[in-house]
């Protein structure tokens, strides 16, 4: 009922609907813009909230197996147990590679959409006068949905890559100590190389990333705001 009395509200504003009468003829172009504004509506939420859930779960995953290995490898391990621990780290990264190459760019058009409709939500929001309470309601929703999901996978994501840091540097100092060989090395640095997950291979996440991209968000805001004045 809500978003039926939303989608009445939204076709008045496009003059669709008249409220004190039809005095006008409506226009088909009109209703097919909006009519193509509410399926966009529909399928970017769906959309995004989909590839959120699995990638935060693909992440999650990797969290929990690099968190398990982190564990392992503080304690003392033998020659044979660090042989297997280091097996184990490079079949890790080896999926994380895989998936950041088929995901990367899903994800950081996800983080682009929820980006643009966080920053289009939190303007209206602010600065356009004369909303209805429907329409505010709806604002609050969009921002909170799609600031949500930035954050979501942003979080998940730069908690795997923080966790996997980690794991490389225990395994150079154990690897120091147990093979001083250049050659041994030199396998475990090719390993490392670019096992990151990123947006598009642009970006590699991590904390303050996330938070840039909020404070970004606020910056051209104010600037938009202060320039439309």
């Amino acid at each position: 009922m809500w978003t039926l009395h939303f989608i009445i509200n939204r076709l008045a504003q496009v003059k669709i609907i008249i409220p004190l009468g039809f005095d006008k003829i409506p226009s088909i172009f009109a209703y097919i813009v909006e009519a193509l504004a509410i399926h966009f509506y529909f399928v970017a939420g769906v959309s995004q909230s989909v590839f959120v859930t699995y990638y935060s779960f693909v992440c999650k995953n990797l969290e929990i197996l690099l968190c398990n290995l982190h564990n392992q490898l503080q304690n003392k391990c033998s020659v044979k147990d660090f042989d297997k621990y280091l097996a184990v780290y490079e079949k890790i990264v080896e999926n994380m590679s895989t998936f950041d190459e088929h995901f990367s760019l899903v994800a950081f058009l996800s983080t682009l959409l929820a980006m643009i409709c966080s920053f289009s939500s939190g303007y209206s929001l602010a600065f356009s006068p004369d909303l209805s309470q429907t329409t505010i309601i709806y604002y609050i929703i969009s921002l909170s949905f799609y600031l949500s999901t930035q954050l979501v996978l942003m979080i998940t994501d730069s908690l795997a890559n923080e966790l996997l840091n980690e794991i490389q540097n225990v395994l150079q100092e154990s690897l120091n100590k147990l093979y001083p060989s250049d050659s041994e090395k030199r396998r475990i640095c090719i390993n490392t190389e670019e096992s990151n997950l990123t947006l598009w291979k642009i970006y590699v996440l991590d904390r303050s990333l996330a938070m840039s991209s909020i404070g970004t968000l606020v910056t051209y805001g104010i600037l938009l705001a202060t320039l439309g004045k």
